[in-house]
């Protein structure tokens, strides 16, 4: 689950969020149901101009847990940071790409061209 809120400054935000997260809270309870808040984390999106500035401490908390606040989430597969740059998400792909060659170098050594290409095509 997402929540996205917008505001002109960190304050607002912050207190945007909390009220929102309260009343969640609030449903959660009501309904009998539970969130991990050990998983729940947030993130800042900035545009390039706000990442030089001075960053505030930022109180987001769930009910009495404070949330952890990350430069960069894993969101649907896609690794997205807080400028909203690819340069994570593309040394992630690399890394995962690069050794998948490397298992098919290895592979010719001890399997057929057919297997190979079976391997190579699942």
């Amino acid at each position: 689950t997402n929540l996205f809120v917008e505001g002109t400054s960190i304050a607002e935000v912050a207190c945007k969020i909390n009220d929102i997260l309260g009343r969640i809270k609030l449903y959660l309870e009501a309904n009998y149901l539970h969130i991990n808040v050990s998983k729940s984390k947030f993130i800042h999106f900035k545009t390039p101009r706000q990442s030089t500035r001075n960053e505030f401490d930022v109180d987001i908390r769930f009910g009495d847990t404070p949330l952890q606040k990350v430069d960069c989430i894993k969101f649907l597969g896609v690794i997205i940071d807080e400028r909203l740059c690819w340069a994570k998400q593309t040394q992630h792909v690399t890394c995962k790409v690069r050794n998948s060659i490397s298992q098919l170098y290895e592979m010719r050594k001890i399997l057929s061209i057919t297997l190979i290409d079976t391997v190579y095509n699942s």
